[in-house]
């Protein structure tokens, strides 16, 4: 055997021994067919069983990296829509209702624009923008409207509605004290009635936590909040009576 050659069969002999496939049979077998002629074409058959075994992982890789921009790309955009509802949020404690509506607005393109790309798969990157703007959208309309939007008025998923109403039982309690402070008695206990009937209807909702990331330990702070509010109110109602009957 010419030693020119002889390195090459050394190397893919045992290439061939460690892998124990058709594949690396089929190496050594058009190796000691091309041996005859020239190095070129042994190294060239080579090369090409190797790339039609491995090439796959360059797809995974492409893959992957697609994933990656994706996610980068939803979470700079939730962190707009999340500040965004907090603003909101804050100009409905404000009593701003004109200026809620017009950052409500803004956001809904651009958590539409998140919708439309997400997958089944890739889903769940956007729960977290839909839940704060339930939150905000909510609060919004129970304040200034008496309503509690249903999730198709949203335009988010029903897992993410579920998780933004248990949120906004606590921004209610807020609104809640700022009647009582105001000298709005009969707001704030329209306000707790909204609240209970929130609670109720979220409460079955606690045997899909599994589905429901976070929805127990929300459910629970949630019932935590209800039970302080119901002992402000009828502390509250207690010393308007008392007024009353003092007058």
């Amino acid at each position: 055997m010419c030693s020119k050659y002889r390195p090459h069969l050394q190397h893919h002999m045992s290439y061939g021994h460690i892998c124990g496939n058709g594949a690396c049979r089929l190496i050594f077998q058009m190796y000691h067919t091309a041996y005859t002629r020239t190095g070129t074409i042994l190294i060239a058959a080579i090369d090409i069983i190797a790339m039609n075994q491995y090439g796959h992982f360059d797809d995974i890789i492409k893959h992957l990296e697609k994933m990656q921009k994706f996610r980068e790309m939803v979470l700079s955009e939730s962190r707009y829509v999340i500040s965004r509802c907090s603003r909101a949020i804050i100009y409905t404690h404000q009593n701003k209702p004109d200026k809620t509506q017009e950052l409500l607005d803004e956001i809904k393109p651009r958590l539409a624009d998140l919708q439309k790309i997400a997958t089944f798969q890739t889903a769940s990157h956007i729960v977290t923008a839909e839940q704060e703007y339930t939150e905000a959208y909510t609060l919004h309309h129970i304040v200034n409207q008496n309503k509690i939007p249903s999730h198709e008025d949203i335009g988010v998923m029903p897992e993410s509605y579920v998780l933004g109403m248990l949120d906004v039982i606590g921004e209610l309690k807020r609104f809640m004290l700022d009647c009582i402070r105001t000298d709005k008695p009969k707001q704030a206990d329209e306000i707790f009635a909204v609240m209970e009937t929130l609670y109720e209807n979220l409460y079955p909702c606690v045997v899909y936590d599994s589905i429901l990331k976070e929805s127990r330990r929300k459910l629970d702070v949630s019932r935590i909040v209800l039970e302080s509010s119901r002992a402000i109110i009828t502390e509250e109602r207690r010393r308007r009576d008392l007024i009353s009957v003092m007058k």
